[in-house]
């Protein structure tokens, strides 16, 4: 985000940091590579994981130093907070939390709003924010370094969402993005 206030001369404009954007945990499987986790545990049951959302991946135990409440971005928290893995669910809870306590307030004082956050916590936002059912948001795919803008009334209720992209060049992304996710 730093880097692209440098780069359009903005470096005046507040950024908030919030571990609730983190990218969600993928426990035992965190770092490895994911055609091999699939000759592992089958390409049905990764996909579930990755892209599903109640399904968590097998947790790492409590002492595996990859264990995120080793982490020390994570020192301020309460250990309880951390789970040995998350499902999409759990990342959608936490960023739903950031939303209401953080984004919402901000829109009410009128502040127009950049939230730059990974792929996983993105697309917990967004079904939340679009109501996308359990199952549909499985096929949401969010091309990278796309912005997604969303227009909400006085009433804080969302009338518009579109992607700063042209069509082509969006259609390409995001056909790029669901290739690599499968």
């Amino acid at each position: 985000m730093l880097y692209i206030l440098h780069e359009v001369d903005q470096l005046w404009v507040p950024v908030h940091k919030d571990w609730r954007l983190n990218e969600r945990h993928y426990g035992s499987l965190q770092g490895q590579d994911k055609d091999d986790v699939s000759r592992r545990f089958g390409h049905e049951q990764v996909h579930l994981w990755r892209r599903g959302f109640s399904d968590p991946p097998p947790p790492l135990p409590g002492s595996d130093p990859r264990h995120p409440r080793f982490d020390t971005r994570y020192r301020h928290l309460d250990v309880s907070d951390f789970t040995g893995s998350e499902s999409l669910q759990r990342t959608m809870e936490r960023a739903v939390e950031f939303w209401r306590e953080r984004a919402l307030p901000d829109m009410v004082e009128g502040r127009r709003l950049i939230i730059a956050a990974h792929l996983n916590t993105l697309r917990a936002l967004i079904k939340h924010l679009e109501g996308i059912s359990d199952s549909g948001i499985m096929n949401v795919e969010i091309p990278t370094g796309v912005p997604q803008i969303y227009e909400f009334n006085e009433r804080l209720e969302m009338v518009d969402r579109y992607f700063l992209a042209d069509p082509e060049t969006f259609r390409t992304l995001v056909d790029a993005r669901a290739a690599k996710a499968s």
